[in-house]
């Protein structure tokens, strides 16, 4: 830690926030493997705006106030990039089982590390090429779905992350004094993801609930989280 007792022995995590922009380019091959690049620019610490954005949030909702935003990381501009990608190893006769690979490296001053991992894919499925769960469904300009079929399917995805450095949880890369209080982080996390994807012509949904171990060196324990993704898709077939 990098504080003292009294201050830091109530927390179990930093608080910071990460705001970023970002730009992703996707390519899909007919064999259906999907290689992904990314890259975000943005900022760790109080330029985020966390405190003022969780504050709006809970008052709109009548939650608790949130104290403890006095304690959180400097600020630190952020330059990440990713590059991740996935290939199809199986896909029943009746097709709707499927199982992909899916791998990643992580380069920059906020995230840095690689990832390995399956996808599988239960139910009305259509190939990762034409599929929202790789956000590659889309449809003519009159809104035709004759080669796009709905999907209603189950997913999961079990995934090890080697984690080389996390400015989340140990304060910026590049500046000397982080903040009051940081963590060590563990270099090994598994993530497991459930979810369940509905997509009908151009809109799609999807309701994921995040399982980790525990990141942090320490005595926190491992968090979980939802997420809900609403995504409308434009484009030709």
């Amino acid at each position: 830690y990098s504080a003292n007792a009294a201050d830091g022995s109530l927390h179990d995590r930093p608080f910071t926030a990460y705001l970023y922009g970002g730009v992703a380019l996707n390519l899909y091959y007919k064999k259906e493997d999907i290689l992904r690049l990314s890259a975000q620019l943005g900022i760790i610490g109080p330029g985020a705006l966390g405190e003022q954005t969780q504050t709006i949030f809970h008052n709109v909702l009548g939650m608790y106030p949130v104290n403890g935003w006095e304690y959180q990381l400097n600020n630190e501009a952020a330059i990440n990039m990713e590059a991740a990608y996935t290939h199809l190893f199986y896909r029943s006769e009746s097709g709707h089982l499927d199982i992909s690979g899916a791998t990643g490296v992580l380069i920059g001053n906020t995230f840095s590390g690689a990832n390995a991992g399956a996808v599988i894919r239960i139910g009305n499925i259509n190939p990762l090429h034409q599929s929202s769960y790789a956000n590659s469904r889309t449809v003519n300009k009159k809104g035709a779905t004759s080669k796009l079929k709905n999907e209603l399917f189950f997913f999961t995805k079990p995934q090890l992350n080697y984690v080389a450095y996390d400015a989340t949880i140990e304060g910026g890369m590049f500046i000397k004094d982080k903040g009051p209080i940081t963590f060590g982080i563990k270099n090994f996390v598994y993530s497991q993801q459930l979810g369940v994807n509905f997509a009908a012509a151009r809109w799609s949904s999807k309701f994921i609930v995040t399982l980790k171990s525990r990141e942090l060196a320490g005595d926190a324990k491992a968090y979980h989280y939802g997420s809900i993704v609403l995504t409308y898709s434009y484009g030709k077939n």
